[in-house]
C-alpha cells in the first residue's frame, strides 16, 4: 500500500472509472470498474485507415492535407501551424489561430450527424498548449472508451473520450450552470464557461454503486463496502431449478423488491430478478444519545 500514485483517479478517468466500486484492501485503486454509461468502441471505422469524407471535410475547414505518403512532415508543426493527425497518422497542418474553430466545427458535425465522414464516436482533442503536444488529434479506432454528455449549445448528446474531456468544460449539475452566471471578484470563484453538462450526477458511478440509495449521505468507505456486499447477496441464479442436478445450491425463494430504490435499479431491470429482502431494524437504547454507530429514526 506504499505506492499510491497508481491508485489515484486521474482527470481523464472521470466518468469512465467508478470512484466507489473498488476493493477496500490491497487491490484498492488497482481493481476498478467501468461507470454505467461508459461504452467501448469495438467497430473499425475504416479498414484502410482512411474514412471517406473526413479528409474532404477537413480540407474545407482550412486544413492543408498531406497529399502523398512521401511528403515530408518535418516542418508541419513549426511556425504558425499545428499538426492534424488521425489515429496517429499525420493528415496535414492547420493554422494555430484556426485550431479551435476547426475542432468546434468537427464537433458540430459529430453531434448533428450531418456528415457521413464524421462518425458519432470520433474523439476530437484540440490541444493548444505547446508543452503538451500541440495539435488537433483525431481518434476513430476500436478499443477506446466513450461516454455520453449533453452539449449545451445544441442540447443533443455527444460521445466524448478520456483524452477529449480534459480539454472540455463539463458541468456536473445544474447548480454549476447557475453558479457560472454569477460574477465574483475572488480569483477562486471566477465563473467558468461550460460547454457540456453531465446527463446525471450519478453517471460517474458503476451499476452496482448506483444501486445504493442515498449514497451521498454515507461515508465513502461505507459505499465501497456496499459494492462488495451487494455482489454477495443471495438471489435467483437460474430459472430451471426443477431440471438441475446440483448437489448443493443457495437460492432465495421469496426475494423482495427494495422499498427505497434508485433510478439505476429500474434502468438495469433489477425488478425482473430481485436479490435479497428488506431489512427491518429496531433501534432501542436507554436514552437515545449513547449510541455509537446509530441514529434516532423516530422519537
Amino acid at each position: 500500500m506504499k505506492t499510491t500514485s497508481v491508485r489515484k483517479l486521474l482527470p481523464e478517468t472521470w466518468g469512465f472509472l467508478c470512484p466507489v466500486h473498488t476493493p477496500d484492501g490491497t487491490p484498492c485503486g488497482l481493481l476498478n470498474h467501468l461507470a454505467a454509461p461508459c461504452q467501448p468502441v469495438v467497430r473499425i471505422a475504416s479498414p484502410e485507415g482512411v474514412i471517406p469524407g473526413l479528409e474532404e471535410e477537413l480540407a474545407s475547414l482550412g486544413v492543408q492535407l498531406v497529399r502523398s505518403s512521401k511528403t515530408s512532415t518535418a516542418n508541419y508543426g513549426a511556425g504558425e501551424n499545428a499538426y492534424v493527425t488521425l489515429d496517429g497518422r499525420v493528415l496535414g497542418k492547420v493554422a494555430r489561430s484556426r485550431l479551435e474553430a476547426v475542432a468546434e466545427e468537427l464537433r458540430r458535425l459529430k453531434i448533428d450527424k450531418d456528415c457521413p465522414g464524421v462518425p458519432a464516436d470520433l474523439e476530437i482533442v484540440a490541444c493548444q498548449t505547446p508543452a503538451s503536444f500541440e495539435g488537433l488529434w483525431l481518434f476513430t479506432g476500436p478499443c477506446r472508451m466513450v461516454r455520453p454528455v449533453r452539449d449545451l449549445a445544441t442540447g443533443n448528446e455527444e460521445l466524448v473520450g478520456p483524452m477529449e474531456q480534459v480539454f472540455l468544460k463539463i458541468a456536473a449539475t445544474r447548480e454549476d450552470l447557475e453558479a457560472s452566471t454569477k460574477t465574483s471578484s475572488v480569483p477562486e470563484n471566477i465563473p467558468m464557461k461550460y460547454t457540456h453538462i453531465e446527463l446525471s450526477p450519478i453517471s460517474m458511478l458503476s451499476v452496482i454503486a448506483g444501486l445504493t440509495p442515498f449514497s451521498n449521505h454515507n461515508q465513502s468507505p461505507r459505499n465501497m463496502y456496499q459494492c462488495q456486499m451487494l455482489k454477495q447477496t443471495m438471489a435467483i441464479p437460474y430459472l430451471n431449478h426443477p431440471y438441475r442436478t446440483d448437489n448443493k445450491v443457495y437460492k432465495i425463494t421469496y426475494p423482495q423488491f427494495p422499498m427505497v430504490r434508485t433510478t439505476v435499479l429500474s434502468e438495469a431491470n433489477f425488478d425482473v430478478k430481485p436479490a435479497g429482502t428488506n431489512a427491518i431494524v429496531a433501534v432501542i437504547a436507554h436514552s437515545g444519545f449513547d449510541m455509537e454507530d446509530a441514529l434516532i429514526i423516530s422519537k
